[in-house]
């Protein structure tokens, strides 16, 4: 028997004033500062919890030449003088046949001749730009693209590239956009790396960038973290002393036709905390921080198997919540009704 139309009004209204609370709750939650925070634990969660259970295996992975403390053991000179060991490097990328070179590093800010006038009288070797310039040049020829890392100073107030004879070496070679990436990132409030921007301030990204390069589109998303392997680096200076000894093989065998970054990975330079570990070999006791390079590779990773993950907008979830309330105020028998058909 049907309730009289009153009773059903009055039962109707009822449920809309049970309701009201359910609606401001939501929507209080929804802009809710720590529902962030919260969102990220989630997220975390689920990240290690697919790379347990179903993780996304990447078959063409790039390659990290990681700088160590063991590199600044053998190369000795301080990092803004590497001119030389960077072009040892860059040319046994060439001879290697790698595809595509990314380095998250700034290029030198001074030359070294000038840098090296004060020190000269004080017997130092003076080393010079010619194999860092000349490595630049092989590579353009061989056609290997080369990404180099910029970077805001200090103020924020200018970008740092590099030498002006780099540089106007550089634009005589090619588009110098098309040879920078930018390398820092905002992080998450609670200072973890998740998300990555494809430009920042209308800069390209050093991911995007190398992304670019081999025709894939790369957008702002979250990390994709389900990506299971975990590697480890080849130190810079072994590389540079298989291109020494012209053992051209072992470069092939490791690096031909492979996209390969070169970071640092020491224990104090630019860690960054990670929802999960990638670098086996380099971790603190969470195994979270990582240094700063490997969230570039993550990141293009994600790009190259087009798995970035792009969030939906908070008004999307609202929306949704309000259509599932609004399932509520349909008769049981409709709700069944509409579930099966759903099912089937």
């Amino acid at each position: 028997m049907n309730p009289p139309p009153a009773q059903a009004g009055n039962t109707v209204a009822r449920e809309a004033w049970r309701t009201l609370p359910i609606l401001v709750l939501a929507a209080l939650l929804l802009w809710f500062p720590a529902r962030g925070l919260l969102d990220n634990v989630i997220l975390d969660t689920q990240f290690r919890l697919l790379r347990q259970i179903a993780p996304q295996e990447n078959i063409d992975d790039p390659v990290l030449v990681g700088i160590d403390e063991q590199t600044y053991a053998v190369f000795e000179w301080p990092l803004g003088l590497w001119h030389p060991h960077l072009g040892d490097f860059l040319s046994a990328m060439e001879a290697a046949g790698a595809r595509l070179v990314v380095v998250d590093l700034l290029l030198p800010t001074r030359s070294i001749p000038a840098t090296l006038t004060q020190l000269a009288d004080q017997g130092h070797v003076a080393y010079h730009d010619e194999s860092l310039l000349a490595s630049l040049i092989g590579l353009k020829a061989a056609g290997i693209p080369v990404i180099f890392a910029e970077a805001p100073n200090d103020e924020g107030s200018r970008i740092i590239r590099g030498s002006s004879e780099l540089l106007s070496l550089i634009s005589s070679l090619g588009d110098q956009d098309d040879w920078f990436g930018y390398a820092q990132l905002p992080l998450d409030p609670d200072g973890f790396q998740r998300r990555y921007q494809a430009s920042v301030s209308g800069r390209t990204t050093l991911a995007a960038q190398a992304a670019r390069h081999l025709g894939i589109e790369a957008r702002d998303g979250i990390i994709n973290f389900r990506i299971n392997s975990e590697f480890s680096y080849l130190p810079m200076q072994n590389v540079n002393a298989w291109h020494f000894d012209g053992d051209i093989g072992r470069l092939r065998q490791r690096l031909e036709n492979r996209v390969v970054f070169l970071g640092s990975v020491t224990a104090n330079s630019d860690r960054r905390p990670l929802p999960v570990r990638i670098l086996a070999s380099h971790h603190d006791n969470a195994g979270l921080r990582q240094p700063g390079v490997i969230s570039h590779i993550q990141a293009f990773r994600s790009y190259r198997t087009q798995s970035m993950i792009r969030p939906v907008s908070d008004w999307f979830v609202f929306g949704c919540g309000l259509l599932m309330l609004a399932c509520w105020f349909i008769p049981a028998g409709v709700r069944w009704m509409v579930l099966y058909t759903g099912c089937i």
